[in-house]
């Protein structure tokens, strides 16, 4: 076991003992010497002793005295003077749990010197898988779980283990018997332990049924059974008050009082679970505190004699009364047996017999003497029954049994918290301790006299406990291992599934184990105590022999333990489940059905071999009513521990152990008035009349379902209102989404409520009269009889204008009327009243729409601005229409998303302002274009006019002050373009601009030159770049010169010089002079033949 830290204290609680303290006496006449040391041992529950820890112990005033460590073996040793101490172990385990046990040592005790073993539970192999603010485990489920908390370790023991149960079962005020104890621990996502919760954790946990039949209600009255629950508190060694817990079934109903009865007598029949809060993280334990008069059934005589009981004490009486009983508790069987299992005041017996005597005083108050009773009877008793002997016995007491009389009890101990404590050697008063035979001890308040022994009457304090040849020695036998193993010794048979297999082991015997797997013969590794001598090895073999040395004393409290540990075969995979539900494995030798409570699987079922290097693949599948939350703790291969399958592989000679988590779905419970029923979609719920308790009104569905709730009222009835999460719903329908348990209640009526809402500013009221309500309040909600007729009328505020009713009014005015046949919620809606704008910006056209919108336009004197106010939400209409010889060009201002449609369409929702433009309808002219001459084409640049000598004349209209550019282009390069008519003054060869205000017609003539009318004209390049040099006439691009073209004589062109690249750049024209410098142009008349020379150089 790693540990990161683990340290017990010692604390000398230092209690005051009087005079006679140190050393004295512990209530027996003759005086006991204290042990002048006192050994241990700190261990886990599993066994596991806990070596190399600091163990320090501390006087009275909390001042630390001495210190030592424990051994390989857990074993510590410490010198010691007082009677009366207090131990306080702390560990923080490898998980990060931080844990804390106690116990009070009283040296006066039989056998002190050897301390009772402190005892951990392993947290480390008790985790739960936290999902969704949940948390899942064998026997234990929490709710409520924080954020902050990542990881959560419990485990459970039963009442009748006391083995790791921390300290002494008492409060500052009083004792108990715990009722089953758990012990919790957390951490956080860095591993930090947490210890305290707000708001509480809700913790439910599995209660043994035998237990059971001793709890009792705490709280009478209340219709549930409470059950007082307490915490360990390290600092003081005592536990503390918590808030009771409550009795609930399997789904976490709770469970009424009327059935504590069937269950204190073991024939309730159904699941029964323990559900408490848990603020802060410690040991938690069900503390019965028996006040009202626990009997001691007496169990070797009870057919004859009258029960004693304890003081009757009403609960929460507080510390305030006396009492005092054998041993540590006061408990019996209800019928007469041999040996009742809760006689615990004879703690040890042969040579040295002691008796242990409990006594809780009144704080303030001296100690009293009470009077210990001792009875011996030898031979044989009579059978009561008439049955075989050793069923039930019943015992007739005369004066010469009385071995004991009136054995006064005087020198209390001072002990931890209190109660005190005496102990009596029955060797100091009767000459010899107590052996085989019949003994009955009786603690009675007064002496007894000689003529009361015998009878039926009932003495104050009045505890009786019988011991039928009980003095003997009782090992324990505990088998590890799968369901057929077993281990034999003498008549007894022990199996792995055996909770309490006990063998009894006379003075001097030797006796034999043997362990057996499937009727074979195999090595185990046996566990021998300390109290037994092995008479062979019994380290890995089949058999293990051992011989009780006998030291004339057998201690009947702490009873002996041998453990045989099996080996398991090699890749067992072994599955767990926690909560309903069922694990299969894909190759079918896995079939570990846990769906029932009743019919749980064994282990043989959810276990499986598989070859070494194979994948084991589990699939889960819940109960009815459960979920599957996760796998833990084998990381599956599919990267995901929430999913329903999961695989991992074995290696050869391994063992694996994989749990699979189940959490109850969500519960939604359905509360029912009466007058009708409430369904469910999808079904389930079914909730007639008031039937709350009704199983039909109430169902798990999966976490996330959406499910639909129908109020169906009866005939007469109407549905009235919902309540919990459903109360917003105003009809007979609600729809939740049901992520948590859920309780929704519903109420039917002979009348109905109508509720009134305002939606804005004005009010509502009603004929007949009943609702007078409005924004600022007033009688918005009234019942009315069902099948009553019913006017509503609404008014509108200054501002405001109504605009509707919600269902089932349907009226769009301001009156409503309505038969009222079932609960309703109307809401009246007003709106804030806007303003609207419409302005016309030009004359030419007006604005018609909703309202008053009607004929605004521009006159002469400006703009004339028409307006009309409209609820939040209207829709208005606009629609622009323009005068004759005019046109609406576009919309404005709110409108303006509806750019140049003559309609708009918008809903006001704030004042907003409107504006439509319209102009005059543009002239169209038509543009002739005739081509003569020689062949070729000319159009315009938007290529809506292409005309050639074959279509010749072209026309085509143009808008009335358009811009229109011709081009001409001859299909001889040569040939001279000349215009004349509507272009005349055009130059040949250039394009014609024409502005279009009236009709034109432009001609185009393509005349053929001659060399005498032409000048040649030649372009160089020079320079190290490279460059363009082109006309924009089609007749020059020159990229490698010299290139050359004919112009007619008197022409001007314009050459443009580009670059090649970006990498090269234009230096300017060396020729001709006029055009010298690094302008890109160069126009030229073509007088002559002419030499231009462009210069291109690389950057």
């Amino acid at each position: 076991m790693n540990l990161k830290t683990l340290s017990v204290a010692l604390i000398a609680s230092g209690l005051m003992l009087g005079c006679n303290d140190k050393g004295g006496s512990s209530g027996g006449s003759s005086g006991t010497e204290l042990p002048s040391s006192v050994a241990g041992v700190v261990r886990l529950d599993s066994g596991e002793p806990l070596s190399d820890l600091t163990i320090t112990l501390f006087d009275s005033d909390n001042n630390a005295i001495a210190t030592t460590r424990s051994d390989a073996e857990g074993h510590y040793q410490f010198q010691v003077s007082d009677m009366s101490y207090r131990l306080r172990a702390d560990a923080v385990l490898d998980n990060g749990t931080a844990l804390s046990q106690g116990m009070t040592v009283n040296l006066a005790a039989p056998q002190s010197d050897t301390l009772p073993p402190i005892i951990f539970p392993d947290l480390n192999s008790a985790a739960l898988v936290v999902t969704n603010g949940r948390a899942q485990g064998e026997g234990i489920s929490v709710a409520s779980i924080p954020d902050s908390l990542s990881q959560l370790w419990a485990a459970g023991f039963r009442a009748d283990d006391l083995s790791a149960f921390p300290g002494v079962a008492t409060t500052a005020s009083d004792p108990f018997t715990s009722g089953g104890y758990w012990w919790f621990g957390a951490t956080d996502s860095t591993g930090q332990r947490l210890s305290q919760f707000n708001p509480p954790l809700s913790i439910t946990v599995d209660v043994n049924p035998h237990n059971l039949r001793q709890y009792y209600d705490a709280t009478p009255g209340n219709d549930q059974i409470d059950v007082a629950m307490t915490s360990f508190n390290a600092d003081t060694g005592l536990w503390q008050n918590e808030a009771s817990g409550i009795l609930v079934d399997k789904n976490g109903e709770v469970i009424p009082e009327s059935a504590l009865s069937a269950i204190q007598s073991g024939s309730y029949d159904k699941v029964v679970r323990l559900a408490f809060s848990a603020p802060h993280f410690s040991a938690y334990s069900a503390a019965l505190f028996y006040r009202i008069g626990l009997p001691d059934f007496n169990d070797a005589n009870a057919g004859l004699e009258q029960k004693h009981l304890r003081p009757e004490v009403a609960f929460n009486t507080g510390d305030n009364y006396f009492d005092f009983w054998l041993g540590d508790s006061v408990a019996g069987e209800s019928q007469p047996r041999q040996g009742d299992s809760s006689d615990d005041g004879l703690r040890s017996c042969g040579t040295s017999s002691w008796v242990k005597v409990s006594y809780k005083v009144v704080p303030g108050t001296n100690p009293r003497t009470v009077y210990l009773q001792v009875f011996q009877k030898s031979g044989p008793l009579e059978d009561i029954d008439g049955e075989a002997p050793g069923t039930d016995y019943t015992v007739r007491f005369d004066s010469g049994d009385w071995v004991g009389k009136n054995i006064p009890v005087e020198n209390w101990s001072a002990s931890f918290g209190p109660i005190r404590y005496a102990y009596l050697k029955l060797e100091d008063y009767l000459g010899a301790g107590h052996g085989q035979g019949y003994l009955r001890l009786q603690l009675t308040g007064s002496p007894l006299l000689t003529g009361q022994v015998g009878v039926a009457m009932v003495h104050e304090g009045g505890e009786v406990e019988d011991y039928l040849d009980s003095c003997a020695y009782i090992l324990g036998v505990e088998v590890s291992g799968q369901p057929d193993d077993s281990v034999t010794a003498k008549a007894l048979q022990c199996s792995s599934d055996d909770e309490n297999c006990s063998l009894r082991i006379g003075s001097a015997e030797t006796v034999t184990f043997s362990a057996f797997r499937d009727g074979q013969s195999i090595a185990v590794d046996w566990s021998v105590p300390s109290d037994l001598v092995s008479v062979e090895p019994c380290n890995s073999t089949p058999t293990c022999s051992v011989r009780r040395e006998d030291n004339g004393t057998i201690s009947l409290t702490n009873k002996s333990q041998l453990r045989a540990s099996f080996p398991y075969p090699a890749n067992v995979v072994a599955s767990y489940i926690s909560g309903f539900g069922a694990v299969r494995d894909s190759s079918t030798q896995i079939d570990c059905d846990a769906r029932s409570h009743e019919d749980r699987p064994d282990r043989e079922a959810c276990s499986g071999e598989f070859n070494g290097g194979s994948t084991v693949v589990l699939h889960a599948e819940a109960a009815d009513g459960w979920e599957f939350s996760s796998w833990y703790p084998i990381n599956c291969l599919e990267g995901d521990q929430l999913s329903k399958q999961c695989s991992f592989k074995v290696v050869d000679n391994a063992h694996y152990y994989q749990q699979a988590y189940f959490s109850p779905s969500p519960t939604l419970s359905v509360s029912n008035s009466g007058g009708g029923e409430v369904v469910s979609a999808p079904s389930g719920i079914a909730c007639f009349g008031s039937g709350n308790n009704d199983d039909q009104c109430q169902r798990r569905f999966p976490r996330g379902s959406s499910v639909t709730l129908r109020a169906q009222p009866s005939q007469g009835m109407a549905f009235h209102s919902w309540t919990g999460p459903c109360a917003d719903q105003q009809y007979g329908e609600c729809t939740l989404t049901i992520d948590e348990d859920v309780n929704v209640g519903v109420n039917f009526g002979a009348s109905a409520p109508l509720t009134i809402n305002i939606d804005g500013e004005g009010s509502v009221t009603s004929q007949p009269e009943g609702i007078d309500c409005s924004d600022k309040g007033g009688s918005c909600h009234q019942d009315f009889l069902l099948g009553q007729s019913l006017k509503l009328s609404a008014t509108p505020t200054a501002g405001f204008a109504f605009t509707s009713w919600s269902a089932p009014c349907t009226e769009a005015d301001t009156s409503c009327s309505l038969n009222h046949n079932q609960a309703r919620k109307i809401t009246a809606r007003f709106s804030p009243l806007y303003t609207l704008e419409v302005s016309v910006e030009n004359p030419g056209g007006q604005v018609n729409g909703t309202g008053s919108i009607s004929g605004c336009e521009q006159n002469g004197d400006g703009t004339n601005a028409c307006q009309d106010t409209y609820s939040r939400g209207s829709e208005v209409t606009l629609v622009a229409e323009a005068h004759e010889g005019f046109e609406f060009v576009r919309w404005g201002g709110d409108c303006s998303f509806a750019a140049g449609d003559s309609q708009c369409r918008f809903t006001i929702n704030a004042d907003s302002q409107v504006t439509a433009s319209f102009q005059p309808i543009a002239r169209a002219y038509t543009l002739i274009l005739r081509v003569e001459g020689r062949s070729g084409t000319s159009g315009d640049y938007e290529e809506r006019l292409i005309c050639d000598n074959d279509r010749s004349p072209c026309s085509q209209t143009y808008t009335s002050g358009s811009m229109v550019s011709l081009f001409a282009v001859p299909d001889t390069s040569s040939d001279i373009v000349r215009w004349s008519g509507a272009c005349n003054g055009s130059a040949d060869n250039d394009d014609c601009h024409l502005t279009i205000d009236q009709h034109h017609e432009a001609i185009v003539t393509f005349i053929e030159t001659n060399s005498s009318d032409m000048a040649t004209l030649t372009v160089n390049l020079s320079g190290s770049g490279e460059g363009m040099v082109s006309d924009g006439q089609f007749s020059m691009d020159c990229s490698s010169g010299p290139c050359s073209a004919s112009y007619p004589i008197g022409s001007t062109v314009t050459l443009r010089a580009t670059p090649m690249t970006t990498d090269d750049e234009f230096s300017g024209w060396t020729a001709p002079a006029h055009c010298s410098g690094t302008t890109g142009n160069c126009t030229i008349t073509l007088n002559e033949d002419t030499n231009a020379t462009a210069e291109f150089n690389k950057l």
